[in-house]
């Protein structure tokens, strides 16, 4: 590779972005103050060989499935934006850092594609734009659970999900977020369990859904436009959904929960046994050799499902320490009360 051919490394940086769904390697470029800029713009080959290794991506380490994405997208930028290139290497096409946006949306890749709409001026505009159709979609769902309500609202889901994540794209920190609320979020673990053990569906509902969002003011606007419980249930569900890695996922953890229920009930009413919790314990995590602490499963169950922080509970067994199991009370569950289901 001719490191002092300047375009052509352009070139091969913005392929290696695109299929990495990575803004960062752009930000570089685009950066007049960035080593790699000055490096690039100077023409430096000892500076080059020392900043590309950094964001130059080695199609040699690539799957052969991978590598024919990255060379399609290689000859793509050539084929499209080869002549702007050439003159101006550092002023990027507009529709390119559109197509790595999107790319990182799809993907999940959410900083990056936060990044790469704040760099177009359109991240607010995007956000607003996704929270305004998913109201409507929740407006035109209605309170009732029919198969197009139903689409309407897991369409809405979809897009507030979307428009927290490129607002925060580092939030919210299941794994913190659960430890602060079991450990010390006494007032709001309270409030919570009370309005659960009470009956208060919709305040039970929207302290789900404000937690799981992780932004108060886009989850304000979603509970507003909720107009009922059979709605909000439907809406947390999705959510939940999405939050798990989708319905398989989802579905095990379901089902991981309701076993755990049943083991509890059997073996000690409602009023945990300190002989059978671990068993609870176990069928919770899915392993049931699992011998860890509650703590442990707590901020392990936080990543790959944050509901379950909000329908568990943490007792501490006598000389076993503290030990996760589901809520339940008065012959019913949590999971049951909230309306999570999986299809």
């Amino acid at each position: 590779m001719d490191v002092t051919n300047t375009s052509d490394l352009v070139t091969r940086i913005l392929a290696g972005a695109i299929f990495a769904r990575d803004f960062c390697a752009v930000r570089n470029l685009v950066n007049p103050k960035s080593k790699l800029r000055l490096a690039l713009e100077r023409q430096a080959p000892k500076l080059i060989e020392r900043e590309i290794p950094r964001v130059l991506l080695d199609p040699d380490a690539l799957t052969e499935t991978d590598r024919a994405e990255y060379e399609r997208g290689l000859a793509s930028i050539r084929e499209k934006y080869g002549d702007q290139i050439e003159t101006s290497p550092f002023e990027l096409p507009r529709s390119l850092v559109e197509d790595i946006a999107e790319r990182a949306m799809a993907t999940g890749s959410f900083a990056s594609a936060s990044d790469a709409l704040e760099f177009l001026g359109t991240r607010n505009q995007r956000i607003g734009d996704l929270v305004a159709s998913a109201l409507r979609d929740l407006k035109s769902a209605g309170d009732t659970d029919d198969p197009d309500s139903a689409n309407a609202r897991r369409s809405a889901t979809d897009a507030v999900w979307l428009a927290a994540k490129l607002k925060n794209p580092l939030e919210p920190l299941f794994q913190k977020r659960a430890t602060d609320f079991h450990f010390s979020g006494r007032e709001a673990r309270e409030k919570f369990y009370q309005a659960l053990v009470s009956g208060k569906d919709r305040e039970t509902a929207d302290l789900c859904i404000h937690y799981l969002l992780g932004d108060r003011e886009i989850s304000e606007s979603v509970c507003r436009a909720l107009s009922g419980n059979t709605g909000r249930k439907s809406f947390l569900n999705e959510l939940a959904r999405i939050l798990s890695g989708g319905n398989e996922k989802y579905s095990e953890f379901i089902d991981r929960y309701q076993r755990s229920v049943e083991i509890l009930r059997s073996s000690s009413g409602e009023k945990p046994d300190p002989a059978g919790v671990q068993e609870v314990q176990a069928a919770l995590s899915g392993d049931e050799s699992y011998k860890g602490d509650g703590a442990g499963l707590l901020r392990q169950l936080a990543t790959s499902h944050p509901i379950a922080a909000l329908v568990c509970r943490l007792i501490v067994v006598p000389r076993k320490g503290p030990h996760l199991i589901p809520i339940v009370f008065e012959g019913t569950s949590a999971l049951q009360v909230l309306g999570l289901r999986s299809d």
